[in-house]
């Protein structure tokens, strides 16, 4: 997509924003303080111009509450350099991302992951007595990377460390450590990392096995579904009916990142772009045949949402014999 070559420029209370549509829908570029762009999901320029106010001022208290956070919650040997504990220095860089989607904050996805890593790491540092940020170094995180090893996936081991270089990377840049901290270790992506992609046959097979469940029936359409589209686990799991667009045979993945809807009720891509994808015969078939009067398309077998882990596990289980 490509934005309109014509921008105009706002000047607000705090910040000079520049306003440009994109595919119709107005954006405002706050690239050259380092906010980003940001959409303002609106067609209309007066509202669009009352957004950008408005987004002016949400930046501005961010700002501010996060330099209150830090004057009133970081002791004054921490704010010198001196120390930081695992602990803190986490709860400081993820409530620096703890803004809406829009302005670079983070998914509660990734929230839940963000608490993964502290953890391991808090855990480890705690055990060598090295639980201080200023004490992270290259050898620290090879020696922790080799207490993960046979433990967890070498790709979960390669996103620990990854994670980790960024937020010590942060806090330098925030005045929280030391520049002299700076973990200098550029990391390669391990070897096999790459997932397993099922043959033709294979797949025939797992939906052959799982139609006459009478126990966990939910994943003979689970298996249907991902395999005729394509569609990531948690896509699936999010899918509504209001997404299944039965004359036309479609089905809309959508990210509803910037929707006016309550937060907890938005879906989100992992990429941020909504997409359309054809129905196949069989998958069509199926969803004219079962279709519920549910909210959700992919229902458990006590008529509730299907939990993301709980469909991972059981695919993984089932298909470890194959």
């Amino acid at each position: 997509m490509k934005e309109n070559t014509i921008s105009e420029v706002i000047q607000c209370p705090n910040f000079t924003w520049k306003l440009f549509q994109r595919d119709g829908v107005y954006y405002a570029d706050g690239r050259r303080h380092g906010h980003g762009k940001s959409s303002l999901g609106t067609r209309s320029r007066p509202k669009a111009i009352k957004e950008i106010f408005e987004l002016d001022q949400i930046v501005v208290n961010s700002e501010k509450h996060n330099e209150a956070f830090i004057a009133t919650s970081v002791p004054p040997e921490i704010l010198q350099g001196k120390s930081l504990p695992i602990a803190l220095g986490w709860e400081r860089y993820v409530k620096h991302r703890d803004l809406p989607i829009h302005l670079g904050g983070l998914k509660p996805s990734s929230i839940r992951k963000y608490s993964g890593h502290k953890k391991r790491l808090k855990r480890y540092c705690q055990s060598v007595g090295r639980d201080d940020w200023t004490k992270v170094n290259k050898e620290l995180l090879r020696s922790y990377a080799k207490s993960l090893d046979g433990n967890l996936a070498p790709v979960t081991i390669h996103d620990d460390l990854t994670m980790e270089i960024s937020v010590s990377s942060w806090l330098i840049k925030e005045g929280l450590i030391p520049p002299s901290c700076k973990i200098d270790w550029k990391l390669q992506n391990p070897a096999g990392a790459e997932r397993y992609c099922y043959e033709r046959d294979e797949v025939t097979r797992m939906l052959q096995l799982s139609k006459p469940f009478k126990k966990n029936r939910w994943l003979y359409p689970t298996i249907l579904l991902l395999s005729r589209t394509g569609i990531r686990i948690g896509e699936a799991q999010n899918l509504k009916w209001s997404d299944i667009d039965l004359k036309h045979e479609v089905v809309h993945i959508r990210d509803e990142s910037f929707a006016n809807i309550a937060p907890n009720q938005r879906s989100h891509v992992k990429d941020g772009e909504s997409r359309v994808i054809p129905l196949t015969t069989d998958l069509l078939a199926h969803l004219i045949g079962n279709k519920k009067a549910t909210r959700y398309v992919l229902i458990g077998d006590r008529g509730r949402q299907l939990n993301y882990n709980h469909i991972r596990e059981a695919l993984s289980n089932r298909s470890s014999n194959r």
